[in-house]
């Protein structure tokens, strides 16, 4: 049985073959991405704690090299210490103040996590974003 999920962006719904079994909100997250979809803000709400802390993890290693080391320290050392949302905020801080280009799906990422935390949307909203 296939089952479509309804996003913005696409030609056509992201079909998932039920049959693959559940799936976390980061897998659905991630399948989205692939897609070229932009993630509804639903499937925010279906992000683990888990599932915030891997992508949050994902979001600094993709940004690792843009930003100064202290900078990535600091994020890897809020997240070690279990606080994701200090550590995001402080990352969209930074990836702001050096203007920073963030790639879409980056952002993304960054989105999905901030609105499954309930941070304020201010935070990603003025960050560069790459050219399509």
């Amino acid at each position: 049985m296939e089952l479509p999920l309804q996003t913005v962006g696409g030609p056509s719904p992201l079909v998932l073959d039920a049959e693959e079994g559940p799936q976390s909100g980061v897998t659905l997250l991630h399948r989205l991405l692939q897609a070229g979809r932009r993630v509804d803000q639903r499937l925010a709400g279906l992000m683990s704690t888990e599932d915030v802390m891997h992508v949050l993890r994902a979001v600094v290693v993709a940004m690792e090299g843009a930003l100064p080391a202290a900078d990535v320290e600091n994020a890897w050392g809020l997240i070690d210490a279990g606080e994701p949302g200090v550590a995001l905020e402080n990352l969209c801080t930074q990836l702001y103040e050096y203007d920073v280009t963030v790639p879409r799906p980056v952002l993304a990422q960054i989105t999905a996590t901030g609105e499954s935390m309930g941070l304020d949307p201010d935070l990603w909203t003025d960050l560069v974003v790459e050219s399509p």
